[in-house]
């Protein structure tokens, strides 16, 4: 069973192509711990063919566009790594705070959850004496 890629569009030669299965070519490398250097451009378009039409005479285009989005996908990643880390500090912090929450402000929202109306009619009729009582 052939499981539905995604497709991506990348700027080749001046043009969108659109490539099937990028991401999943870039996250595949990513966790080998392949670096976008040296000539890892024709490693790429190999596993884009795979899936692609790549034309034979747009091969070093299709090659240079491919590992420059490479080359943006990896710093992204690296980058996002690091933001991970402030984020997780983050969260925690956002966490200890929302846990300190009083048992009475917990009553209150709980109180006003109760007392919202419960269905469409509700709301219906609440609009309509609204309206009545402007028009």
């Amino acid at each position: 069973m052939t499981k539905n890629k995604k497709s991506s569009l990348i700027l080749v030669d001046n043009d969108f192509v659109g490539i099937v299965g990028l991401d999943e070519i870039f996250e595949d490398i990513y966790l080998e711990g392949e670096k976008p250097e040296g000539s890892f451009g024709k490693k790429l378009l190999s596993l884009a063919k795979k899936n692609n039409y790549i034309p034979a005479g747009g091969k070093g285009q299709y090659q240079e566009a491919l590992l420059r989005e490479y080359r943006n996908f990896y710093e992204e990643k690296k980058k996002g790594l690091k933001d991970k880390e402030v984020k997780k500090k983050d969260n925690a912090k956002e966490l200890s705070q929302h846990a300190a929450l009083t048992t009475d402000e917990m009553a209150k929202d709980t109180h006003h959850r109760e007392n919202r109306p419960k269905n469409r009619l509700d709301i219906g009729v609440g609009c309509s004496e609204w309206l009545g009582s402007r028009y």
